[in-house]
Formats: structure tokens, sequence, C-alpha cells
């Protein structure tokens, strides 16, 4: 899956009210969204990237088996990112344009395949959906081109929160030769302190990666340095970021160490962070009203961005350089370095999904460049090694009194 795609079809005698229910086929794969007549000689319809290609472009109506009379052209095919968004409330994942912030389906309906109160979400390794399903303690597995459920990835002692895919590097030989061992999946457990892990290809259980109940406390979000496959877990009751090292290598069934708390100053009952070229950033719902950013070599606080409209944020993620971070009215865009409010990105339809919406967590998912499946250790993959912070102006802010222990 990458995006979704919107195609546009040109041509001759096209029925502005006889085509309501007609869908775009590609072979045997048939779309689920109907199209759109412009005028008698332009529609447009959606499909799934990985469609594209299957077979024969027609246009149809299924429940009648009627095809399209009129004269087709040309066929053009605009793949878009998309951003995805879980909601807790109603137990479902919205998808967004990533680029534009238009609200564009409901990707996994509520409740399916026992969906209850989604955290985070990611895609997998074979371009499928994961989603921590915190009422159901499981990571559930969805079909990355229709949202269709597939199965109950693995089950997470306590309440799942937080997940990503990594894989860690082996060495081996005496030439120092190395070996990239299988991406695993890493799964935050909230009520128990620790990080599980899963193998990422069939969910069976490879041991606790981490278990450090006496500096993590109710762990949120996760995430691995590339460069150096550290792992940085936000603990929320602390309101830091601890470091974890795995000095006896990536194989299954070694543990991570811990290395040090992080962040020099809380960040009160942290819900996520983000790991940039040359920062951290993180958030948290209460106070709320502001994100963190940290000088991404040593932890070291760099400055707090105020916004009294950021209402119970919950996530934070970068595209494109630019900060978006969830919260309660929807999802905000931010610029990266001076933390200045730029827009409200992403909101609910309202027409399709009522207003009483909760989000929580997203995801980007960039067309074409998939970069969970790319090898930072291969030069050919290897991005720019990170620049030091840059500093915005105005100066930095101090932080927050009471919150710099």
């Amino acid at each position: 899956m990458e995006g979704y795609t919107k195609i546009t079809v040109t041509g001759t005698n096209f029925d502005i009210n006889g085509m309501s229910d007609f869908k775009c086929k590609f072979g045997m794969s048939l779309s689920p969204y109907n199209i759109t007549v412009i005028n008698s000689t332009t529609l447009t319809c959606r499909a799934a990237r990985t469609d594209i290609g299957l077979g024969s472009f027609i246009i149809m109506a299924p429940e009648t088996n009627t095809y399209v009379e009129s004269a087709v052209d040309v066929v053009t095919y605009t793949t878009y990112p998309s951003l995805f968004v879980s909601e807790t409330r109603h137990h479902q994942i919205f998808r967004f344009n990533a680029d534009s912030g238009e609200f564009v389906d409901v990707f996994i309906q509520p409740g399916n395949g026992g969906l209850k109160n989604p955290t985070a979400l990611t895609i997998g390794p074979d371009l499928n959906m994961y989603v921590a399903s915190q009422g159901t303690s499981s990571v559930l597995q969805f079909d990355g081109s229709s949202g269709k459920f597939i199965k109950t990835f693995c089950t997470v002692p306590g309440k799942p929160r937080g997940l990503v895919f990594h894989g860690g590097l082996e060495y081996y030989g005496n030439e120092g030769s190395r070996n990239v061992n299988i991406t695993d999946l890493f799964v935050t457990s909230e009520m128990l302190d620790r990080v599980y892990r899963y193998n990422a290809l069939t969910g069976s259980p490879r041991g606790v990666y981490i278990d450090d109940e006496d500096r993590l406390d109710m762990p949120s979000g996760i995430t691995f340095d590339p460069y150096t496959d550290m792992a940085y877990v936000a603990s929320q009751d602390t309101g830091h970021i601890n470091r974890y090292v795995n000095p006896g290598g990536f194989y299954a069934g070694r543990h991570a160490e811990f290395d040090e708390v992080w962040t020099k100053v809380r960040t009160p009952l942290i819900s996520a962070m983000q790991l940039t070229v040359d920062s951290m950033y993180t958030v948290g719902p209460r106070p709320g009203k502001a994100f963190v950013r940290y000088n991404r070599s040593n932890g070291e606080y760099l400055h707090h961005f105020e916004d009294e409209e950021l209402v119970d944020p919950t996530d934070i993620k970068e595209y494109k350089d630019y900060i978006y971070i969830v919260c309660q009215s929807g999802v905000r865009k931010y610029n990266r370095l001076n933390g200045e409010y730029i827009r409200t990105h992403a909101v609910a339809n309202v027409n399709t999904t009522g207003t009483d919406v909760e989000f929580n967590a997203m995801f980007f998912h960039k067309v074409g460049t998939p970069s969970m499946y790319l090898d930072p250790h291969r030069e050919d993959h290897r991005p720019p090694p990170p620049p030091p912070p840059t500093s915005p102006a105005p100066a930095p802010t101090p932080p927050p009194s009471g919150n710099q222990t």
C-alpha cells in the first residue's frame, strides 16, 4: 500500500445522473468507491495503488453487472500519500490525504476484527496495517489496500500502547562482516512496564525486550535510532524518555539494558515522541498546550513551544520537515524549528463520522518511500548523518516551572 490513488478518466458521453452507482474495476479487483461524474467528458474515482496494473480497466455497476457504454479515451492515475489516524471513541481508523489534510474515508470500520480502543498504528514489512487494540490486549492486522481485517497478529500482556517495526544488526566473522537480522515488532505494555518483541512475519512471541519496572512507568511511545539500534521509550508517569542499549546483539531472545534517563527536562505524562535528523520532539496531554524539543545527540532541552489551542495532545510526527500533533480538535501543523502554528491540518468529516470523535495516534505513509524497509547501514540506503541542532528565532524559551526534574 502506498497511499491511495485518484483516477481521472476522460472520454465522451458520460451520464452524470445515470452512473452514480458505477465503480472502477482493474482486472478482478473492484474498487470499493463509487465514481464521481464531473461532466460528460470527465469522471473520477479512487482505488488502492496495489490495484493498479492488475488487468484491464473498466467502469461498471456491480449490482447490475452493467458496463459503461461511453467511450474512454485517457485514464490518468495520481497517487497520494496517506495520513492514518486512530479514533478511540468509535474504534476506527480514518484516512486523510497526507499533503492536503482532506478527509478520504473511514479506512478501518468501527469495531472491525474486534478493534477496541485503538492507539498506535503502523505499516509492516508486508505493507499491511498493524493497530494496537487496547481493549483486546492485542495487535490486529488489516489489509493494507482495503482495510479489511486479516487476523489477530499477536496478543500483548497488559495494554499495548506503542508499537514499531525495527530490524537490528548482527556482526559475525573475522572480517567484521554484517548480517541484517529479520525485522521484529516491538510493543510497549502500558500496565506491565515492559516492551515485548514479536516475529514480524508470524506474530510469534520472542520474549520481553525491555523489563525495567524501576525506571519505566507506564511506557507509551517507542522508537529506535536507525544509526545505533538504541531504543528510546517514553515513560508517562516519570515524564522522561529512557534510552536502552543491546550490547549482546539483536538476536531474538536477547534483552536490552537501561542506558540512561535521556531527557533532561520532563514532559508531564509524555504520550509520544518523534526522532528527527537533529532533534527529539515530545508531547503529553496534561497540561498540554505545548510540545518540547530536545537535542538529538544528548537529550538536552532546547525549546518549549506553546499553543493554547493544543488541547489534550496525544501523538506527534514529522512529515516533510513539519511537525504534526494529534489533539482534541484534530491534527495541527507546526513549523519544526520555531514551533509556529500553521493550520489545522485534518479533522474528521462531520457528515460521515459525526462530531463526537476522539483522535489518538497517527501514521504518515509516504508514497514510494517506506523508510522502515531501508537498511541505514547500507551506503546506498543511508541518509546523511544528523546535523547539529538548528536554533530557531526567537531565542529558546525556558521550560515551564516545576517541570525541570
